[in-house]
């Protein structure tokens, strides 16, 4: 039901009513019977409080009106008091003493000044109501925004209701559902409980029944293969590829068998064989296994052989998980125990005959006699020319060569020498160890070749590198090395005999022979060290400090480094712009900020 000065229109919505007494609307002059603002609300509660908000400030409105209508009629009684003084002045102005005009006179200012003064006093009530009006405005505009926020609020109530409801409806339905399938599920766990034997020995006639489908393992290990690699999980193609490749050559050494016939003498005598198979397999393309072994080259690092024992121990797991074959044959694949120190302790210096068919080969030679020729797809470039060269006259190893820019053949005390950093421009460390940080002088050889105008034009051209080689797995002698020690020393004829150990020379040779040749000649470790980078355990000796380093003075290892001469190596015929004539017209280079 309605409350105090609260009502109802036909729409539901509560408004407000102020009723004005008689005497108020006598006193002011100007005010109407009754005023009524909506509430804009149909909520009770909230209705009653707007209301009492709405009652307050209506009558401190009508209490300053009634305070203004009064000092208004005070101000007029005044103004009309002096008007009568005034006037009465004027009348008897004749026959008035000077001290009865003078006082007549005080009384007239004294009446103006209370008179403005009571005007003032008006005014600022008159502002104050006005201010009052404004504070009115403002909080019925804040009243009218609460009743649309509470119409809005109370539509989103019912919706989340509603929408409660719904999903209230929903759950009840799904746990019904689950309930339904929680006994199903029993009642089946009951029933496989009991018929779990006859189940089993289902399966077992079925797996019996697929191999004899199958002829009883009566498939070659090829045909599982192709099987197995249209499942392989490779990322990558060239994954894919490697790993068909390593699976088919394990196969292929097993004399590809059938399944049934597979055992695990025949596994063994494979893994060995694998032990055996040649490290330069690029000249074994289209050759099966048995084939390269007859070639006679020296066999791949047992490491390399491990790794590819991975991918055909992956292939056998896959076939008996499959039940292809009788069994899982992984286990009997075992990796070689590997021992570096006696792989690494077979490798050798160059002979002079080896050296001198390395540099008659097609690389360094341009007419008939040269030894060999440059393969179809092979990528020769200014590094296949000057690696070796530098190699042969310093002992640096490939990755110190290779890391070379054209700014580190620099001139100290008039000396030409390499400066072999310690980190490349992107922070990353390409030595060996500490002593490999070292300035030595370039051998004349390489100067008389031209090794220092090509470096200032490979500078004046812009170029980053002195060669032209890509970074590959983290290091810039990568692709050389596999070239120079698979492709350019086979195709120089340079093959190992029967009773030589495999890996006896390679590029890393170059170190051997330039040791040797500093022992021959009487030169103390103390001295070539600084040349091949070796350590010598901290001995002392004099240095001064280059570019953030100590070194030795270039000028005092000059002898030392000219030492080396390769007595018997005929290099008359090497020349770098033979090199560029034959091979380099053709080649793109890039321009890059030296």
């Amino acid at each position: 039901m309605p409350f105090p000065n609260g009502y109802k229109d036909k729409y539901g919505t509560y408004y407000a009513r102020y009723v004005f007494d008689t005497e108020s609307r006598v006193r002011i002059g100007f005010l109407p019977r009754d005023i009524r603002v909506s509430l804009r609300t149909k909520n009770r509660r909230e209705a009653a409080f707007r209301v009492r908000w709405f009652l307050f400030e209506m009558d401190c409105l009508l209490e300053l009106l009634k305070s203004m209508g009064d000092q208004k009629r005070q101000h007029n009684k005044f103004l009309q008091k002096a008007v009568e003084i005034r006037s009465q002045l004027t009348e008897d102005f004749s026959v008035s003493t000077a001290e009865t005009v003078r006082a007549q006179m005080n009384e007239l200012q004294t009446a103006e000044r209370l008179a403005d003064s009571k005007k003032e006093y008006a005014q600022e009530l008159e502002d104050e109501a006005k201010s009052r009006l404004n504070v009115a405005s403002k909080q019925a505009d804040v009243l009218r925004r609460l009743a649309k926020l509470g119409d809005v609020a109370g539509t989103e109530i019912d919706a989340i209701e509603e929408k409660a409801l719904k999903r209230a409806e929903r759950a009840a339905e799904l746990i019904s559902i689950i309930e339904d399938q929680s006994q199903k599920h029993a009642n089946h766990a009951k029933q496989l409980g009991d018929d779990l034997p006859g189940l089993v020995l289902q399966r077992m006639v079925e797996a019996e029944q697929s191999v004899l489908e199958r002829g009883g393992y009566n498939e070659r290990l090829s045909v599982i293969a192709e099987a197995f690699f249209k499942r392989t999980k490779r990322k990558t193609e060239k994954g894919k590829k490697e790993q068909k490749r390593q699976v088919m050559l394990f196969i292929e050494l097993l004399g590809d068998p059938l399944a049934r016939d597979l055992t695990t003498a025949m596994l063994d005598d494979a893994v060995e064989k694998s032990a055996q198979l040649p490290k330069e397999q690029g000249i074994a393309v289209g050759k099966t296994g048995a084939e390269m072994l007859e070639l006679g080259l020296p066999a791949r690092a047992l490491q390399t052989t491990n790794n590819h024992f991975n991918s055909v121990r992956t292939f056998f797991r896959w076939a008996a998980n499959r039940n292809r074959i009788e069994r899982n044959y992984a286990g009997v694949i075992e990796d070689f125990e590997i021992n570096s120190a006696q792989e690494t302790s077979n490798r050798r210096s160059w002979n002079l005959e080896e050296l001198q068919q390395l540099f008659d080969s097609y690389v360094y030679r341009f007419d008939g006699t040269a030894i060999g020729k440059k393969h179809g797809n092979e990528d020769l470039h200014e590094g296949s020319f000057w690696i070796p060269l530098i190699a042969l006259f310093s002992g640096a190893r490939a990755e110190e060569i290779c890391s070379l820019k054209p700014e580190h053949i620099v001139e100290i005390d008039n000396v030409w020498c390499f400066d072999m950093v310690e980190f490349d421009e992107d922070g990353k460390p390409i030595k060996k160890n500490k002593s490999s940080v070292r300035v030595f002088p370039i051998h004349k050889r390489l100067i008389d070749f031209g090794l220092v105008e090509y470096a200032q034009m490979r500078c004046e051209a812009r170029r980053k590198m002195l060669f032209d080689l890509k970074l590959s797995e983290g290091k810039w002698s990568h692709a050389f090395s596999k070239w120079f020690n698979r492709t350019f020393k086979v195709r120089a004829g340079i093959v190992p005999g029967e009773n030589v150990d495999k890996n006896e020379v390679v590029f890393h040779s170059f170190r051997n022979n330039i040791v040797e040749e500093f022992e021959v000649r009487k030169i103390p470790e103390s001295s070539y060290s600084w040349v091949t980078g070796h350590s010598t355990g901290g001995v002392a000796r004099r240095t001064y400090p280059f570019k953030g380093k100590k070194i030795f003075p270039p000028r005092e290892l000059i002898d030392v480094v000219n030492a080396v001469t390769h007595e018997g190596l005929d290099l008359s015929h090497v020349s770098f712009d033979g090199f560029k004539k034959k091979y380099m017209k053709k080649r793109r280079k890039a321009r890059v900020r030296c």
